[in-house]
C-alpha cells in the first residue's frame, strides 16, 4: 500500500512538471527550482545564511568606468531563473560612472573562496563561486527612472553562457500559475536575503549573505505613506518594521515566499527590490517591490534558448 501511495504521488508530480516544462520550456520545473539543500552547521543565531541557503541569489559585478583597474564592487542584487538567465530590477542597469559586467554565483562570505563549514569536526566547503560575464541586459520597455513611482523596475540578464547547477547555484521559481499570480500574500511575512547594507543609512554592506523576514504590508495602508500613493498593483509594499528592511546592495534581490505541495517544498520569486526609504529599517517605512507575477509573460517572451 505504501509502494502504490508513493508511485502515485510520483506520477502526480511528474505530470505537473511535465505540464509547467510544456508551458513555459524555458523555465525549469518544481523538480529543479526553488530547492534548497541548507546546511544547518555554518553559523549559529544572528540572520546570516548559511552556504546552500538561497542558492539563487547572486550579486551584480560592476566595474568603474572611470578607473577600470580598480576591484569591481558589488552594487545589486538578483535572483537566477533558469540557467542562463537571472531577474533584477532595471535601474540596477544604470548606476553613475559603473558598468555592469558580470554575475556572481554560488557566493555566501564574500571574503572567502571558498565558502568553508565545519560540520562536528569535519570541514567541508562549497564549490568555488562563480563570476559569469552578462551577454544581454533587457531592461522593460516602460520603465523610466525619473518617474516617481519607478513602474516596470525589471529587468533580464543573459549570461554568457549556460551555467551548470550545484547545491549552491540552483535557480528560484516564479509564479506561472493562477493560484499563485493571484495571491496577494498581505499580511503574510516573506523572505528576503542579500548582501547589502546592514546600517541605516547604508554605508556599510555585509560581508556574509543576510535572511530576513519581512511582513506584506497591504495595498491601502502603503498608499497612504508620502509618495507611495501613485503605487500600481504591478508592485507590492514590505517591511516596515523598525531595525528590519532591504537597504542600499539589496537592490534587485528577490522578495520570496515558500510554498508546499505534495509535501515538497519551493522557493518563489514574489517581488524584486526596487526602491524604499532613503533610512533604512524605519518603523512604517516599507520598501517597494515589483510584482513578479505581474511580469511573468513579459519575462519569458524575451528569454531565448
Amino acid at each position: 500500500m505504501n509502494f502504490i501511495l508513493l508511485a502515485t504521488i510520483t506520477i502526480e508530480l511528474l505530470v505537473v512538471s511535465v505540464a509547467e516544462s510544456a508551458k513555459n520550456p524555458l523555465l525549469p520545473n518544481r523538480t529543479v527550482c526553488g530547492i534548497q539543500d541548507v546546511v544547518q552547521d555554518f553559523i549559529i543565531g544572528g540572520s546570516d545564511a548559511t552556504i546552500n541557503e538561497y542558492p539563487w541569489m547572486v550579486n551584480l559585478e560592476y566595474q568603474d568606468i572611470i578607473y577600470p583597474e580598480r576591484k569591481r564592487e558589488l552594487l545589486c542584487g538578483g535572483a537566477l531563473i533558469n540557467e542562463r538567465y537571472v531577474l533584477t530590477a532595471a535601474h540596477c542597469l544604470n548606476v553613475d560612472d559603473k558598468k555592469l559586467v558580470s554575475v556572481r554565483l554560488g557566493e555566501c562570505n564574500i571574503e572567502t573562496s571558498p565558502d568553508c563549514f565545519y560540520k562536528g569536526q569535519e570541514k567541508k566547503c562549497a564549490p568555488v563561486e562563480l563570476s559569469v560575464p552578462i551577454e544581454d541586459a533587457i531592461q522593460h520597455e516602460a520603465y523610466d527612472p525619473d518617474v516617481l513611482g519607478k513602474f516596470d523596475d525589471i529587468a533580464l540578464l543573459r549570461l554568457d553562457r549556460n551555467i551548470t547547477y550545484s547545491d549552491s547555484i540552483k535557480p528560484i521559481c516564479l509564479p506561472t500559475k493562477r493560484k499563485l499570480i493571484n495571491t496577494s500574500y498581505e499580511g503574510k511575512k516573506l523572505m528576503i536575503a542579500g548582501w547589502g547594507s546592514t546600517t541605516a543609512h547604508g554605508n556599510r554592506n555585509s560581508i556574509v549573505k543576510q535572511k530576513l523576514q519581512i511582513p506584506v504590508v497591504d495595498k491601502d495602508s502603503c498608499k497612504q505613506i508620502k509618495f507611495y500613493r501613485v503605487l500600481r498593483d504591478s508592485q507590492i509594499c514590505a517591511g516596515g518594521e523598525k531595525g528590519k528592511d532591504s537597504c542600499r546592495g539589496d537592490s534587485g534581490g528577490p522578495l520570496m515566499a515558500e510554498h508546499l505541495k505534495k509535501r515538497k517544498s519551493n522557493w518563489f520569486a514574489v517581488g524584486i527590490l526596487s526602491f524604499g526609504d532613503e533610512t533604512c529599517g524605519e518603523q512604517d517605512s516599507p520598501a517597494v517591490y515589483t510584482r513578479v507575477a505581474h511580469y511573468v509573460d513579459w519575462i519569458t517572451s524575451k528569454m531565448l534558448p
